[in-house]
């Protein structure tokens, strides 16, 4: 696709196409291609630019106010997960989301970790074993703990 040049170059580039001049010699003048001039060359009308006065395409969640607003509430509160963070400035946005404007803010997170389901059955079973052995002094003296750790004293395999 040819640039779109400025209508101040268009207008110049007729002027010397008017006068006889070729399009190498053009272009060697005005430091175009010889690809660029040629096509607006041959142009009737000039051709204004159109620009873009907004960025095209969604949004970004992490505006520079709502970065500003992380870093001063960090600085009073310091959270241990994204969702403290995002919940205390009152941002709606993803679980990753939250962890990279942590990161961004140089902050360490950690992932919340997920204790195992113990029913109540289960601990009842748990406390009753524990005390049942703990009261058998006999038991304990006959059992050998090892931690089942092979090591090799011949060479490589033992």
């Amino acid at each position: 696709m040819v640039r779109i040049l400025s209508p101040h170059l268009q207008v110049k580039i007729r002027e010397m196409r008017n006068q006889g001049l070729i399009i190498s010699a053009i272009a060697e003048t005005l430091k175009l291609t010889r690809i660029t001039v040629s096509k607006n060359a041959k142009k009737k009308k000039i051709i204004r630019q159109r620009y873009v006065t907004h960025k095209l395409g969604r949004g970004k969640v992490l505006t520079a106010a709502v970065i500003r607003k992380a870093r001063k509430t960090q600085n009073v509160n310091h959270f241990r997960y994204a969702r403290e963070l995002t919940n205390a400035i009152g941002l709606n946005c993803s679980k990753r989301t939250s962890e990279n404007l942590m990161h961004r803010l140089g902050m360490i997170f950690t992932k919340r970790k997920v204790k195992p389901y113990l029913s109540d059955t289960n601990q009842k079973k748990r406390k009753d074993f524990a005390e049942r052995h703990l009261r058998d002094d006999e038991l304990w003296r006959r059992t050998i703990f090892t931690d089942e750790k092979r090591f090799c004293l011949d060479g490589p395999d033992g």
